[in-house]
């Protein structure tokens, strides 16, 4: 079955923000949660365009990651979530590696930055364009 990249891509967003829904409760502090970053690959010949965001769970941040990765052969693109908290500019990375071509994400990736509002960026291993950056408050679990 053959799909249009508009309608892959349309999946790939309706896919990533389903995960950033269920992920959790926004916070009053939360600003965009959010991106799509277009991408090459790094190892092979692919080019791809990767929805990429922040959610919550308690006292940490969901990751998550889904898109597509078009070309021929193996390709990989090491993708990294770059986390720097406002309060004391405390810097977390994450890294996800993500394999194709074809399509390609991670499930919910819980982690641990730390309690605060926190800075998100992804950057790519290869060259890339159009990632914004984010914004999360992680407060801490009140249960």
């Amino acid at each position: 079955m053959r799909l249009s990249i508009a309608a892959t891509g349309f999946a790939c967003t309706a896919a990533a923000a389903a995960l950033l829904v269920s992920a959790g409760t926004a916070s009053a502090a939360d600003g965009n949660t959010k991106t799509t970053i277009y991408t090459l690959a790094n190892p092979g010949l692919c080019a791809g365009i990767i929805d990429a965001g922040v959610g919550h769970y308690p006292s940490s941040a969901v990751l998550g990651l889904t898109g597509m990765l078009y070309g021929v052969g193996p390709c990989s693109v090491e993708l990294t979530f770059h986390f720097k908290r406002q309060s004391d500019g405390l810097t977390v990375d994450y890294k996800r590696t993500l394999n194709g071509p074809g399509a390609v994400g991670t499930s919910k990736d819980v982690v641990g930055p730390g309690i605060g509002i926190w800075d998100v960026t992804i950057t790519s291993n290869a060259a890339s364009f159009g990632a914004q950056p984010m914004t999360i408050d992680v407060p801490q679990y009140q249960g």
